[in-house]
């Protein structure tokens, strides 16, 4: 992999594995994610690929995108659509403050046609059985377009991992 710490100002993309246990659930599942991706100028798209490629050496079960997919406009979302299709396996992607900024409607059909599915401020279940997973999926508390109360309407009381692209905003979830 090229190095681009000193010519770009990035480091180069490196896995972090954690593992967390959700009270309540029994199941196990592998996810991979991805944030803040940036696809524009400013970003190497050299380095986008070396992140989808460690996401496909990982093969998780899930890849969870968390947001701002471009920087300052929509004049990438050829490239996003098609670094971001390259990822194996099912993907869920929540919009970030950028997207929302640069046109969220373009985005996200970018996104649908490379095969992500976006959700904003509801729930979706991945897996079935007992080994079901309820993914909760909040829009951009930046642009003041997240909505906890939707996102977790009829939730209950199941187990659950929270999905947002600016983090302040999570708490929210579970208050």
């Amino acid at each position: 992999m090229p190095e681009h710490g000193p010519r770009y100002g990035f480091k180069d993309p490196h896995a972090v594995e954690a593992t967390f246990y959700l009270p309540g659930w029994a199941g196990r599942l592998r996810v991979a994610h991805l944030t803040d991706l940036h696809f524009g100028k400013v970003t190497p798209l050299a380095l986008q690929r070396a992140a989808v490629d460690l996401v496909n050496r990982a093969e998780p079960e899930l890849t969870v995108l968390t947001g701002d997919f471009v920087a300052r406009g929509r004049g990438h979302l050829e490239q996003l659509s098609e670094t971001l299709g390259a990822i194996r396996g099912p993907r869920l992607a929540v919009l970030g403050n950028h997207d929302h900024w640069s046109g969220a409607a373009e985005v996200q059909r970018w996104l649908e046609a490379a095969g992500i599915e976006v959700i904003a401020n509801a729930w979706t279940r991945f897996g079935s059985g007992e080994d079901g997973l309820a993914i909760v999926c909040m829009d951009d508390a930046t642009t003041d377009r997240h909505d906890a109360w939707r996102s977790t309407a009829g939730l209950g009381g199941r187990p659950a991992l929270g999905l947002s692209h600016n983090p302040e905003g999570a708490p929210l979830l579970w208050g």
